[in-house]
């Protein structure tokens, strides 16, 4: 997310030439015993704004450069590229980022590779051991607001540093504001936003740098405010992993049509790994909520009255099977002429909310399973009978 040589930029930001609406900040450091000593522009008053130019950015020479850096690592750790140039081939790239990963973690730990792939060896440890302690990390989340302000117009569109209320209830010019991101509007997609994005780079900030970084998209201007010494929230509590299905996302119709509902949650930031099996794999049974062994382990005789409860028992709901299986038959055929398009993805989404659907299903089921009703009524039955391992 940085440029091809991040401690030059490093440098630059600690004297940064930013204009604040405050009174006259304090001096940038001061010397003591011939040791410079720095000053942090904190304060313990409220959050302030620190004003910016709010005019369009056009980017430049520079920032095709690291444009063309940024892909090209995303596309190692894919194994795909783009036809496409410029940014709408690096979306592409995103959403096969998307596609690729099983789990949305395995696709979180992917997009944290790419970001610490960005950085010179040793840089990041050199920071955290170095920078990130000094006053309670404060510098490093003043130099880090100001790096991502200045370097990542590029990805994000126009932002400005502003300042943030930190845990001791102090404030400090440690945020970044993006009025309106680009990676957001460009891939029309919250869940791309969150596991490609919001989620990965606040990971990668905690562990790699040692600074913690709060992200808050806001889901109906495209903006997002970035809180460098800010934890998250618990994932319980992170608004942004509520958030139904953007206005402008391109499956949001079809899912709706589907489901013949509103949709509460984005489904690509739920947790359901993804189905890639072959189209005439069954869905596995639930496994009984009682351990039992076989008859024959402890002399007992297959009891007919018990092989016909079984038998009877449901385990998969009717037809939900046959639809996962065309499903997935559909995706496939779908993706095999663009595995990066929309169609692909809202295919392999409508194969992650029919398996979600069977499995619920069958837990609903579970619960009436004859077996189980006649052990309640029958509970000294051999056929109900428990065994320890």
């Amino acid at each position: 997310m940085f440029a091809s040589n991040p401690m030059n930029a490093l440098v630059m930001f600690v004297s940064p030439s930013l204009s604040l609406s405050s009174p006259p900040p304090l001096p940038r450091h001061e010397r003591v015993h011939g040791i410079p000593r720095f000053r942090i522009l904190c304060s313990p008053a409220g959050s302030r704004q620190i004003d910016m130019p709010r005019s369009e950015y056009k980017p430049g020479p520079f920032d095709a450069l690291l444009l063309q850096f940024f892909r090209k690592k995303m596309v190692e750790e894919v194994g795909w590229d783009s036809e496409k140039p410029g940014y709408v081939g690096l979306i592409e790239v995103a959403n096969h980022l998307m596609i690729k990963g099983k789990s949305i973690s395995e696709t979180e730990r992917s997009a944290v590779r790419v970001l610490v792939s960005l950085f010179p060896p040793l840089l990041l440890d050199l920071f955290k051991m170095l920078i990130a302690p000094i006053n309670g990390g404060k510098v490093a989340s003043l130099m880090l607001a100001r790096a991502t302000a200045m370097l990542c117009q590029w990805l994000m569109g126009p932002c400005s540093v502003n300042s943030v209320d930190l845990a001791d209830g102090s404030s400090c010019s440690s945020g970044v504001f993006v009025e309106r991101c680009k990676y957001l509007e460009e891939s029309k997609c919250l869940g791309v936003c969150v596991n490609t994005c919001k989620l990965p780079t606040q990971t990668f900030f905690r562990d790699y740098m040692g600074v913690p970084l709060y992200m808050e998209p806001n889901f109906s201007d495209y903006s997002c405010q970035f809180n460098f010494g800010v934890p998250p929230p618990p994932p319980a509590s992170d608004k942004a992993l509520q958030e139904p299905c953007l206005a402008i996302c391109p499956n949001a119709s079809r899912r709706r049509e589907l489901s013949g509902r509103e949709i509460e949650q984005c489904p690509k930031v739920i947790s359901i790994p993804r189905v890639v099996v072959s189209t005439k794999a069954e869905l596995p049974k639930p496994p009984l909520s009682r351990t039992r062994l076989p008859p024959w382990t402890s002399g007992h005789r297959v009891n007919s009255r018990r092989a016909g409860l079984v038998a009877s028992a449901p385990s998969t709901p009717p037809n939900i099977s046959e639809k996962v299986a065309e499903s997935i038959k559909n995706a496939e055929a779908t993706c095999a002429e663009d595995a990066a398009s929309g169609e692909c993805a809202a295919a392999w989404d409508e194969v992650e909310e029919l398996s979600a659907a069977a499995s619920h299903a069958r837990d609903k089921l579970k619960v009436d399973d004859p077996l189980e009703s006649f052990c309640k009524d029958s509970p000294d039955n051999e056929e109900c009978r428990t065994y320890e391992d």
